[in-house]
């Protein structure tokens, strides 16, 4: 499991890039008073 969060790893950037990028549209979303 730990395999996969190393760094260098190209997947463990891609779920962070997903995550922040997913967050960030949620952030945006809720302060527009779109919900």
């Amino acid at each position: 499991m730990l395999k996969e969060f190393l760094p260098g790893s190209p997947e463990c950037y891609h779920r962070v890039f997903v995550c922040s990028a997913a967050f960030g549209v949620y952030l945006a979303t809720s302060q527009t008073g779109f919900r």
